[in-house]
């Protein structure tokens, strides 16, 4: 996908906290090494540690501009053009929706941006968390089942979830 793209760009003077963009190669190079998924995918009841994995990841490949909407800091003086931000912001799009849960995927899917999948997630967890969090363990508690485990395994689910 990202090969497809063809060279629109030759510098740009965009230097986020992350590192630097000086090219449309950076910007494909960073493109392809979104080719991962990480170890836990958003679900209800692990927005936090979904987040900082989700921040620190993106923070390393120097693409935080687009989950904190400073988009046209790159457009405004670049040689990178706005059709290969958005390219970029997709292929981010893409890899965002490829970890989240698909309990979770149906509150994101009309956003245009990441930085709009960044910013629905968030109000979505941060109001009323504490009541989402009760409400997740009360139903993987109640669906819990013992079948055949022994006892000993059958407690040990348990105590996964209150963990």
């Amino acid at each position: 996908m990202v090969s497809e793209l063809p060279a629109m760009a030759e510098a740009s003077s965009y230097e986020g906290d992350s590192g630097s963009i000086s090219t449309f190669a950076d910007l494909t190079a960073i493109a392809k090494s979104l080719n991962f998924n990480l170890p836990t995918k958003l679900d209800e009841g692990n927005y936090i540690y979904w987040k900082v994995q989700v921040r620190a990841a993106i923070r390393a490949l120097g693409l935080d501009f687009f989950i904190e909407n400073k988009r046209s800091s790159v457009t405004s003086d670049s040689a990178v053009t706005d059709e290969v931000l958005s390219r970029c912001d997709n292929l981010l799009m893409v890899w965002l929706f490829s970890n989240i849960s698909k309990d979770v995927i149906g509150h994101v899917t009309e956003c245009e941006s990441s930085f709009e999948i960044w910013k629905t997630l968030e109000s979505l967890f941060t109001q009323s968390s504490m009541a989402r969090v009760l409400s997740f363990l009360k139903k993987k508690l109640n669906n819990i089942k013992k079948g055949s485990s022994s006892i000993f395994e059958f407690v040990l689910k348990v105590k996964t979830i209150a963990v």
